[in-house]
This record gives structure tokens, sequence and C-alpha cells, in this order.
């Protein structure tokens, strides 16, 4: 039997069982409780957001080249794509690697209800989030120009609000197949 199937069994016991009188105060608990969870706060959501991509951002930075802040012995990947590519590729391909994990974490940590309520919103939140991601990593010190460095903002942008919309796309398809 799955998760629904025992979801349903179990509330059609709640309906079949007898009543019981409660307070009208726990009654207006349970039900503020309940219109919390169905409708969270945008603003909740958004700090929530910032929160995961604030930490998987800075978990990135121990493979970034630029900074000097991460392991001992860089990924040669990155290195690789630092000598190689012309700047303008590398910085957003760099936005796109400092954001990818954030975003999909957002996607997975996130309640559906969640993900609902900010699902026009996310884009601007990615933005900004990608604007004060650059505005922190430029008083680290990166040596880049304005022109490329507003490369890594659309790598940024492109990784995190495209990866956190694919996500919510694996997901939903995931739970309509029975997967947890």
């Amino acid at each position: 039997m799955n998760r629904n199937q025992q979801d349903f069994q179990e509330f059609s016991r709640f309906v079949e069982s007898t009543p019981r009188d409660t307070r009208p105060a726990c009654d207006r608990l349970i039900e503020e409780r309940v219109r919390r969870d169905i409708c969270p706060r945008p603003e909740h959501i958004w700090v929530r957001m910032a929160v995961i991509q604030g930490v998987a951002g800075a978990a990135s930075l121990a493979f970034c080249p630029q900074f000097g802040l991460g392991l001992p012995e860089h990924v040669p990947f990155l290195h690789a794509i630092h000598q190689s590519a012309p700047l303008g590729v590398f910085y957003f391909i760099c936005g796109i690697l400092f954001m990818a994990g954030g975003a999909l974490l957002s996607c997975l940590l996130l309640t559906l209800d969640e993900r609902r309520v900010i699902r026009r919103t996310h884009p601007v939140f990615h933005l900004l989030f990608s604007a004060m991601s650059y505005g922190a990593l430029m008083g680290l010190g990166t040596e880049g120009f304005v022109l490329h460095s507003l490369l890594w903002i659309a790598g940024a942008f492109t990784a995190s609000a495209g990866l956190f919309g694919a996500g919510g796309v694996l997901l939903t398809a995931w739970r309509s197949q029975g997967v947890q």
C-alpha cells in the first residue's frame, strides 16, 4: 500500500469516527496551523530560500579558483575553463556553478505548498539573489570587469531560476508516480 492509500484510509477512519467536542481556542489554533501550512507567507519562503542558496553558494566557493577561499588543491576542470574559455564565458559558467546547487536544494527542501506560493515570484527572487551574491563576491575582490561580471549574473540567474523550475517539474512528476 502506498503513502496516498494510507493517508486516504486514515482520513476515512477519521470521518467515520464519532465526533468530539473541542474547545473553540483549540479549533482556532488548528485552523491557523492548517492555514499557515497551506498558504505560507512568501517572505518566509524567500528567507528560507536565501539561507539555502547562501549555504550552497558558500560551499561552492570551496571549488572556486578565483578567490582562494577553498580547498588547497582546486578542481582542475575549473582551472582549465579559466585558462581556455573567454573571460565572459568563464564568468557565465561560474555564475551557473555558484547558483545551481542552491536552486536544486531549494526546490528539494521547500514543500509543495511553498513552491506553489512562490511560483510567480521565484524568478524575481533568483535575479535579486544573483545580484546580491555578485555584490558579495565583488567585496571578496574578484578581478572581473563590469561587462564580464554581468555575464556572471546572467549565468547565476539562468541556473538558479531554470534549475529551481526544472526541479519542481521533476518532483511533481516523481510524486505523481508514487515516489516520495
